[in-house]
This record gives structure tokens, sequence and C-alpha cells, in this order.
């Protein structure tokens, strides 16, 4: 399935920036990296084995 949902991230050591790559006026959502990494863990798929 091909969609035109995306993201881009910026990484820095106080805080992790997202926003969509499309529409690039709008302010990021700024989250500590500690925040982030919870977010990637808890949308990462889980390996059945």
């Amino acid at each position: 399935m091909l969609n035109d949902n995306c993201v881009e991230v910026a990484v820095g050591t106080d805080t992790v920036r997202v926003r969509d790559s499309k529409d690039t006026g709008i302010r990021p959502l700024a989250v500590t990296p500690a925040a982030w990494t919870a977010f990637v863990a808890g949308t990462a798929p889980v390996s059945s084995e």
C-alpha cells in the first residue's frame, strides 16, 4: 500500500523535532529524546518470533 504521509525528524541532543514534510511552514513538534524513544518503542512492530 502506498501513501503520501511523510514526516521529517531532526534529532538533537536536547530535543527531537518532528514535522510534516509537505507543510514545512508549520512549527515542528518538539519533544525530549526520552519521549521520542518511548513513542518509537510503542509504535514499532513486534516480532512474532
